[in-house]
């Protein structure tokens, strides 16, 4: 499971015990909360932990719309519709909130500086959103590090004023209902936990700073998957022949080219060994190549194949380039070999040669001989057939100078 998955499941179980944990309390809360007075109190601390919700939203969604500044998806948009709807949220639970809070104040059940810190805050987080809502792309790129700053501060501030209506309205509601029965000491240890889930949640998003590794990630990733694509239509629009090999020796991948021209099936091919498709007698040559392909990593080893045609008695002359590949920890995988169709090259050169033996017969056979003067370095370059007229052996040099074969080769006549 990766760590993102597992992120995700983190803070899905987070959220899941922070709920029952507020359900178990506030369903004991509500049971043993017999007066106008005590459902007033948790609804107020009700409405201060889904505010405190709500706050944790806008900070996230504000987050999130700094650093996906620049980027040409629809996740943007999306991001700021939803900052957009929790801002409205926002202002709409913050309306209740106050009016809650009114009512307490006026019967002096809390104090006023509570009621302005919260005003304050709510009207900070408030502010700072809608800004951020509100900015371009160039403008949030420019001011990305202060808004970051003021979104954390602003949240800051909210979650405190919130605690502190907790802290307030907690003790309060303990003591109305002191008369009746008591607050059970796991019942408050169970909010505690669940203030703390939700804190979490909260502030968890603040605390990842990869998130922008990660949208790089993803482009890296596009990137690669795109640069994949072409080096396959590359390799399938090869006209030479590419081939992969594993260290036993089993195909892993031919080109289509190879397919075709040699008469194989991709699925009957791969991951059966390389000598099915030689001759035996070049087994012994193929695989000196790959061993030693094996123990020079990098470096191109060159061999020249009969390579036959599946199912006939027809082959290619083929001429072949291999080189060992390695992966990003510089460890051997596979070899690769890149082949060329040379048969009209080997048969060309073949019927020279057989012209040349077949003209040299002849010249042995009418005595005949052929040479070659080089006018800057005054030397004779002589064939066998001539030296052997010259009663030269082949261990003789095939050049001389002129000097030398004036002197022992052209006889004059002096005249009285």
């Amino acid at each position: 499971m990766s760590p993102v998955h597992i992120r995700k499941l983190t803070r899905i179980i987070l959220a899941s015990i922070a709920l029952v944990l507020l359900f178990n309390f506030f369903a004991y809360y509500l049971v043993f909360s017999a007066s106008k007075e005590n459902k007033r109190l948790a609804n107020i601390v009700r409405t201060a932990a889904s505010q405190r919700v709500l706050g944790g939203r806008i900070s996230n969604a504000s987050l999130l719309l700094l650093l996906q500044t620049g980027l040409t998806t629809p996740a943007a948009g999306e991001t700021q519709q939803r900052l957009n709807q929790s801002i409205k949220d926002f202002q709409q639970q913050q309306t209740a909130l106050l009016e809650q809070l009114g009512q307490l104040q006026k019967e002096k059940a809390v104090s006023r500086q509570l009621d302005d810190d919260i005003r304050q805050s709510a009207n900070e987080i408030l502010q700072t959103g809608k800004e951020i809502a509100a900015a371009g792309p160039e403008l949030l790129a420019i001011n990305t590090v202060a808004y970051t700053n003021r979104v954390r501060q602003n949240e800051s501030k909210m979650v405190a004023a919130l605690d502190a209506i907790t802290r307030e309205c907690v003790p309060l509601l303990i003591e109305k209902e002191s008369s009746t029965s008591r607050l059970n000491t796991g019942k408050l240890v169970s909010l505690l936990v669940a203030l703390g889930c939700l804190a979490l949640l909260v502030i968890e998003p603040l605390l990842r700073s990869n998130k922008k590794n990660f949208n790089h990630l993803q482009l890296a990733k596009i990137e690669l998957l795109q640069e994949k694509k072409y080096l396959s239509s590359i390799l399938n629009s090869q006209t030479n022949y590419v081939i992969r090999l594993n260290k036993q020796g089993n195909f892993t991948f031919a080109n289509p080219e190879f397919l075709k021209t040699f008469g194989h099936e991709a699925d009957q091919l791969i991951h059966t060994p390389f000598y099915n498709t030689i001759f035996p007698k070049d087994i012994q040559r193929c695989t000196a190549v790959a061993e030693q392909c094996w123990q020079n990593p990098g470096k191109i080893f060159r061999i020249l194949i009969r390579k036959p045609i599946n199912k006939s008695k027809n082959f290619l002359w083929t001429e072949w380039e291999f080189i060992a590949l390695c992966n990003e920890d510089n460890t051997i995988t596979e070899m690769q070999g890149i082949g060329l169709d040379v048969s009209d090259k080997i048969l060309a050169q073949q019927s020279k040669e057989e012209a040349i033996q077949t003209l040299s017969y002849a010249m042995e056979y009418a005595r005949m001989g052929s040479w070659k003067y080089n006018l800057d370095t005054r030397e004779f370059t002589m064939s066998a057939e001539m030296k052997s007229l010259l009663g030269l052996t082949e261990k003789d040099p095939d050049i001389i100078s002129m000097e030398d074969f004036v002197c022992n080769f052209v006889f004059s006549q002096t005249v009285h």
